[in-house]
């Protein structure tokens, strides 16, 4: 009994060692397409080349929308794998009906320190593409 137990303990503590290492796969484009009612067919499609985001364009309200410029740098380092979309009735006064598109990114900063960040793409139907916004939660 003692050389059993011996030896289901000599076999747990190698289980660990054996186990292999999983790693994320990095998307290098991603194309995203869901009806909503309001704003009909919506497509999301971006591309990454060097772990940045270089492109980024939204259909929504039947009008295509490209981001770009000063928007497409403050997103190009968020991962595309975290993207959702959602979409809201929204503020008349801010051009209504809107659809987002929401890239998270959680990572440490210069000071070591956990950041977790929201990059909102608005498209709203009657203002169209809106300025990116960043939302820190930590």
């Amino acid at each position: 009994m003692k050389t059993f137990a011996s030896l289901l303990i000599c076999l747990l503590l190698t289980l660990p060692t054996l186990a292999s290492e999983e790693q994320h796969a990095t998307w290098s484009s991603v194309d995203i397409t869901s009806n909503i009612q309001r704003a009909g067919l919506v497509k999301v499609s971006g591309q990454v080349d060097g772990g940045c985001i270089t492109m980024l364009q939204i259909v929504a309200f039947g009008r295509t929308n490209v981001v770009s410029g000063e928007d497409l740098k403050k997103i190009s380092s968020y991962p595309l794998a975290d993207m959702k979309i959602t979409h809201e009735p929204g503020y008349e006064l801010l051009g209504g009906y809107r659809v987002n598109v929401r890239l998270r990114r959680i990572a440490y900063d210069s000071n070591e320190i956990l950041q977790d960040e929201t990059a909102i793409i608005a498209v709203t139907e009657t203002s169209g593409l809106q300025p990116v916004m960043i939302q820190k939660t930590r």
